[in-house]
This record gives structure tokens, sequence and C-alpha cells, in this order.
């Protein structure tokens, strides 16, 4: 009995002394970026059967089974994994997951074994790779074209942010479209403010009314800024039409204006009737409560108007076509021996004007809310958005997707295998890694500029370490116990 003992209690010590570790290596671990702490469950070893149980006779009740046990052994170890606070840290390349998911990291050129971490703590080296300095292990995610698209179902690449790249020129209407909404998306620049109905008011009761004007930059396809200069004059008919707005829909014109555009550069333009270093683009029509209406190269009838997401024509007023650049700036690109080389692009430039308004009163004054074209760049910085998505921003003002993270998750995250630098690795019990974007499907959202903090709870450990260190005393009296019960029965012997 007393060797049972000593080995019970020997066990005991054993399986105590490894939950005493797992406690201490949670506690260790408070500090450390997204660790998950860990909880030891303990279960009890085999019992062997000292007598088997019988069934009821006629005459008896029958017996229980008589077993002994041997002691305890380590049952399981699961990972808590509650999500920690956050911290901010003001670093855009630091990620905390908002949710479900790990980052996926691997080797440069993604040709090794994945890991995964919740360890957000990334960094640009020197490459321009986005990548955990402490591992040197590379994010994985989807790299996006040099259009800024992004697949997101191919397969993962190493995610490369070249902070100093240069940005090619984009010229005014060869950039991205934009609109005042997104079935609208179809302008290269969008005025802005009012035009002052009282200037207007002037004009139609015979006065002198001041024109009002607008000077912004545009580029050619090769960086070069022209000075456009928009003039708005108000046109008095004796008949105001009835024009219909985007949609369709037929509304009574209020006041119109003349919109003139003009390059002292001597950039030409055209708008279909005449060509020169200035032109009319179109007219903008207003309603009576100085809302827009549409626009239309028709100052008489506005018979044809912009309709929703048509492409912006001379017909309905909203174009401003460029036939050749100014010999400044960029108009032609040196070559390599000095000599004149590719000379800039030409071509049709779509001016909303719905974010106008007529209003009595100055207010807002008129400009250029956007325009889409360019100059040559620097990739300055990088932001990381709650899907994942990196945008980089150039020195030229430009704003474009880089690529975007990647995120895992598993149907079984208890079977990860724990390793140095709070990384995981898959195992037969994970599943397989589902692999998608952050805010989609199961996966979280990316939190930039934010580290996760460790769960541990000190409180929790302490009276976890109290009940682990009780057990581990008890169980070195009972080895105490024994030896005492060893010595006796010597002591009988002799």
């Amino acid at each position: 009995m007393g060797g049972d003992m000593l080995s019970i209690a020997a066990g005991a010590l054993s399986v105590y002394q490894s939950e005493i570790a797992v406690i201490s290596n949670d506690v260790a671990n408070v500090g450390t970026t997204a660790f998950k702490a860990q909880t030891m469950l303990v279960q009890s070893a085999f019992y062997d059967p000292l007598h088997a149980a019988t069934s009821p006779t006629s005459t008896n009740g029958g017996s229980d089974p008589i077993q002994e046990g041997n002691g305890v052994k380590v049952g399981s170890m699961s990972t808590d994994q509650t999500q920690g606070a956050f911290q901010t840290t003001g670093i855009s390349t630091n990620l905390a997951i908002d949710g479900t998911g790990y980052f996926v990291m691997n080797t440069l050129g993604s040709d090794g074994t994945p890991q995964y971490t919740r360890d957000g703590n990334f960094s640009i080296n020197q490459d321009g790779y986005l990548v955990n300095a402490a591992t040197g292990m590379v994010v994985q995610g989807y790299q996006a074209s040099p259009a800024g698209a992004i697949t997101p179902n191919g397969a993962l690449t190493s995610l490369n942010v070249p902070v100093g790249q240069v940005s090619q020129a984009i010229g005014t209407g060869f950039g991205a479209k934009t609109g005042p909404s997104a079935s609208d998306s179809v302008f290269d620049m969008l005025a802005s403010g009012n035009l002052d109905q009282s200037q207007w008011v002037t004009a139609a009761n015979g006065g002198v009314s001041t024109p009002q004007v607008t000077t912004t930059t545009v580029y050619d396809s090769l960086g070069g800024a022209h000075q456009l200069t928009l003039t708005y004059s108000p046109v008095v008919n004796t008949s105001l039409p009835s024009v219909k707005n985007a949609s369709g829909t037929a509304i009574q014109a209020a006041t119109e204006w003349q919109v003139s555009a003009s390059f002292a550069d001597g950039t030409q333009v055209s708008n279909g009737t005449t060509t020169g270093s200035s032109a009319t683009v179109g007219y903008v029509y207003f309603d009576a409560n100085g809302q827009f209406i549409n626009t239309s190269a028709d100052s008489v009838a506005g018979s044809t108007v912009h309709t929703l997401g048509a492409t912006p024509s001379t017909a309905a007023g909203d174009v401003l076509d460029v036939t050749s650049w100014g010999s400044n700036n960029n108009a032609t690109a040196p070559t390599a021996n000095g000599s004149t080389g590719s000379t800039a692009k030409t071509g049709a430039i779509g001016i909303g004007f719905s974010n106008l308004t007529s209003l009595s009163g100055a207010g807002e004054a008129v400009t250029t809310l956007s325009q889409n074209g360019f100059p040559q760049g620097e990739l300055s910085s990088v932001q990381i958005g709650k899907d994942g998505k990196i945008t980089g921003s150039f020195s030229n003002g430009l704003q474009k997707t880089l690529g975007q993270v990647a995120l895992a998750t598993f149907e079984n995250p208890q079977g990860l295998v724990a390793g140095q630098a709070n990384m995981y690795t898959s195992s037969v019990n994970t599943g397989l890694a589902q692999i998608g974007t952050a805010g989609s499907g199961p996966f979280g959202t990316i939190s930039s500029d934010s580290l996760e903090q460790s769960n541990v709870s000190i409180a929790t450990e302490f009276s976890k370490l109290i009940v682990a260190q009780n057990a581990y005393i008890a169980n070195s009296k009972s080895i105490t116990i024994g030896n005492q019960d060893l010595q006796a029965i010597d002591q009988l012997i002799q």
C-alpha cells in the first residue's frame, strides 16, 4: 500500500508541477502581444478493479464494483481564444484583428509552410515587404495590379509596399472617374460652390453682372501642369426652357449660366464647333429654389442633356475637349539625350456640375472639388483599412490600392500547434485553413495603429496557482506519510 501511495503521489506531483508551469507561462506572457492564456485540465488515471460487480439474486441484493484509483494525469490543454484588449500604437502597419481570424505568414516567396498569428506587430523592411521583424516572416495577402485592382480569390503572395516608389503621371481625363453618386461616376472633374443668383437677377433687369471665375490645375499625361480658368456668366433668355434632370424628369428652369473654359499657356480646346485657347463648355440650369437641374450645349431649349450614368458629351454641355497642350511644363517629354520625345496625350475631360447651386448671395465660392489628373509622385505613406486593404498615399496627392491582407480561420483552432514568437502551425485536427479577407464571411475586421494585448487575467491565474500549489503540497505530504508507513513496516520486520 505504501508503494502505491508513493507512486500515486509522485505522479500527482508531476501533474501539478506541469499545471504550475502552465500558469507560470501565462503569467510570464501577460505583456506579450496577442498571447492566449492556457488551461491545463487534470483527470483521474485508470482504476484497478479489486472486486467486480455482482447481480442481485433472490437471496442477495448484489454488490457494486470495488476499484482502486491510481492518481491523476494531464487530461487536456485548452487555449482561451477570447480576444484581448487593443492598445493604440500610432504605427499604421501595426494591426489587430477585431473578431475571428489569424494573419497568414510565410517565408519570402510564399513557398514555405504557412504559419498563423494574431500578433500584428508588423513593419515594412528595406525591400518594402510587410514583415514580422522578430521572425522575418512576411505577411501574406493579395497584391494589387498596377491599376490598383485586387483579385481576392487568387494565390496568396508576400505583400510588398514599396515606400519611395515613383508613380507615373496621370493626365486629367485618364484617371479614375468620379461623380455625385455611384450610379453616375462618369466625370473627370467636379465643380462645387454657389453661383450668386442676385448676379443673374441683375443681368435679367438689364444691369451689369459680374461673372464668377475659378482657376484650377489640370495635368497632361506626362505630368505637366496647366492652369484652367472656368468662367460662369448669367444667361438671360426671353423664356427659360423646361429641362430634364439626369433621371429624365422635366423641371422648369429659373436661372441659366454659361460655362466657358480658357488656357493662357497655348492649350487648345474644342466644343465641337470652335477650337482655340478658349471655348464654351455648355450651359447650367437651376430651378426656382436654386438647385441644379442639368447641363446642355443648347442655351435656348436644353434639348440634349446629361442622363444618369451616360458618358459626358459636348452635346450635353459637360465636356472640355483638349486638342493640344500648351508648350510649357511637360507638354513634351525629353528623351535620354535631351531631345524632344513623346507628346502628351489629348482627349475629353468630363466636368460634373451637379454640386453647384444658384442661391441669392455670395455663399460658398465656386471651385473645383476634384479632378483625376496627377503629376509624377513618390509613395510617402500607407494606411490599412478595416478590410485589410493597403492604400498608398503619394506626394502628388494620389491614393492607390497596393494590396490586401489575408486572414485565415480554422474549424478547430484548439488544434493549432503553438511555436515561438506567437506563431502557430496547423495540425491534422485543425481542419484546412479557410482563407479570406477581413470583414467578409466569418472573418473579423482589422484595426490599424493597434495591437491586441494578452488575454491573461492575473487574478484568474493566481487563483488557479493557489489551487495547484495546495494540491502539490498535499501530495508531497502523501509522499512523507507513505515514507513513514514504509519505515514502520521495516521496523516491524526487524
